[in-house]
């Protein structure tokens, strides 16, 4: 069974994150990057506090008149779900198709972002294990490799 760890790598280069006094227009622009889904919004203490997504930040920005001065913290969403690396593919994948989720951190055990997963490459992973299962069934059923 695969779990978060096997695609720590990845997630360690998809990972963004802001101080939750960032200003929203630094959000905006951290996402308006390729390939950009989500940032995480950590403490003083690194610990993460929240998400945003570019839903987020124009939900945001047209119930208010002025955002120039809009921080993180008021637009970000304080009830996120989030993993750990020992957490199962499969699991990790239940909760986002479950929660209709692009990207879900990767915290450490003190709540620290360090990394984001994205759906796709979880979904990718899973297919990969299913098909050499698949293919080692197989292989077993025929007899190959064995004499």
């Amino acid at each position: 069974m695969p779990y978060v760890e096997e695609l720590l790598p990845y997630a360690k280069q998809e990972l963004k994150t802001l101080s939750d006094f960032d200003p929203i227009a630094r959000a905006h622009e951290l996402l308006r990057a390729p390939g950009a889904q989500m940032i995480v919004i950590c403490s003083e203490d690194m610990t993460a506090v929240g998400v945003l997504t570019q839903s987020d930040i124009l939900d945001g920005l047209f119930e208010q008149e002025d955002a120039s001065d809009t921080r993180c913290s008021s637009q970000m969403g304080a009830n996120f779900h989030a993993c750990i690396e020992t957490d199962s593919l499969e699991s990790v994948w239940k909760t986002m198709s479950v929660n209709n989720l692009d990207a879900m951190p990767v915290l450490d055990s003190e709540g620290r972002p360090i990394g984001l997963v994205a759906a796709k490459c979880v979904l990718v992973k899973l297919l990969s294990v299913a098909r050499n299962e698949d293919r080692l069934m197989r292989e077993y059923i025929n007899g190959m490799g064995y004499h």
